[in-house]
C-alpha cells in the first residue's frame, strides 16, 4: 500500500477519475469509490444526439444512494471526496438510478447487482482513467471470466491491489448498515488477493475490477473475511474462508466480492465511456 496513493484517492480533485473517493451527500461519516465513467447505450440516433454530452459515474448502490430511504430526491447528490473523508466535499453529480436490492430471507429471489449511476455535472472535468491502471479498454462478459484469472483494482481505502478470481458463482449474504436485514446475492465473483494483503477494505465499494488487458471485469460491492460462510457452486458445496489456501499463502484478511460488469451494464443500459 502506497501512502501517497491513498492520500490521493481520499483527497479532493478538480478532475474526476475512477478509483477516488465519492459518495452520496446524505451518508454522513461514510465513504466509497468511483468505479468508472459510462454513457447511455442508446439505439435511437435522436436520443444519442440529445444525450451525447451526458456522462455517468458508476459505483455501488450503497455508496451512491441512501438505502434507508425508499425514494431518491434532490438531496441525492454525489460529493467528492466522500462525506466521511472531508466536510468540504463538493457536489459533482446527481443520482439517476439505483439497482433494486431485495432484503430478507427470500432465497428464491436472490440479488444480482448492487450498483448505482449518477449523471456528472456538465461543467465537471473528468478523465476516463484509473490510477495505476489507466484507461479501460472494453469489458469481459460474465461467461468469459475464468477461474484463476488475474485482476487488479484501485480503491479509496487500499489503493492499488492485485488479485485472482477464485469463484464466478459465489453465493453470499451481505449485511447493510442502512437496513436491518441481510441481502442474498448469487453468481458473484470472489477475488482473492495475490500479494498477502487485503484486496479490499471498507470504503473500496464501487471500485472497478480490471484484468491485465485493461478490460472491465466486475464492480466491488462487498468484502469477505475469514469467518464469512460462503457457498461456491463452481468450487465445492460449502467452505469457510479460514480453510481456503491459495498457493500455500498465509490466511488473508479480506477478499473482494464483485458483480459482473456485464450484468451492471445490462441493468442500466449503459456502455463504457471512451
Amino acid at each position: 500500500m502506497n501512502a501517497n496513493e491513498i492520500d490521493h484517492a481520499r483527497g479532493g480533485h478538480d478532475v474526476l477519475t475512477g478509483g477516488i473517493s465519492a459518495a452520496n451527500a446524505n451518508l454522513t461519516g461514510e465513504f466509497g469509490t468511483i468505479g468508472y465513467f459510462f454513457r447511455p447505450n442508446l439505439f435511437s440516433r435522436a436520443k444519442q444526439a440529445f444525450l451525447k454530452n451526458d456522462v455517468y459515474l458508476l459505483s455501488s448502490a450503497h455508496v451512491f444512494a441512501d438505502l434507508s430511504r425508499a425514494e431518491k430526491d434532490d438531496s441525492d447528490l454525489i460529493i467528492q471526496p466522500s462525506p466521511g473523508d472531508s466536510s468540504s466535499g463538493r457536489p459533482v453529480a446527481e443520482l439517476v438510478d439505483v439497482s433494486p436490492i431485495e432484503f430478507g430471507g427470500d432465497v428464491e429471489n436472490p440479488n444480482c447487482v448492487d450498483a448505482a449511476i449518477a449523471r456528472i455535472d456538465r461543467r465537471q472535468a473528468y478523465s476516463a482513467e484509473i490510477p495505476r491502471i489507466g484507461a479501460i479498454r472494453g469489458f469481459l462478459r460474465k461467461e468469459s471470466v475464468t477461474l484463476r484469472s488475474d485482476c487488479q483494482k484501485f480503491g479509496r481505502t487500499t489503493g492499488y491491489t492485485r488479485g485472482r478470481v477464485f469463484s464466478i458463482h459465489l453465493s453470499i449474504w451481505v449485511k447493510y448498515s442502512a437496513r436491518r436485514t441481510d441481502a442474498l446475492f448469487k453468481d458473484q465473483f470472489l477475488i482473492v488477493p495475490t500479494d498477502r494483503s487485503s484486496f479490499v477494505k471498507g470504503g473500496d465499494s464501487g471500485s472497478l475490477v480490471v484484468d491485465d488487458q485493461n478490460r472491465a471485469v466486475g464492480l466491488i460491492f462487498a468484502g469477505a473475511k475469514e469467518k464469512t460462510s460462503l457457498q461456491f457452486s463452481d468450487v465445492e458445496d460449502a467452505v469457510d474462508l479460514a480453510n481456503i489456501i491459495i498457493n500455500q499463502t498465509q490466511k488473508i484478511e479480506s477478499y473482494g466480492v464483485a458483480n459482473s460488469i456485464s450484468d451492471v451494464m445490462k441493468a442500466f443500459g449503459i456502455k463504457l465511456d471512451g
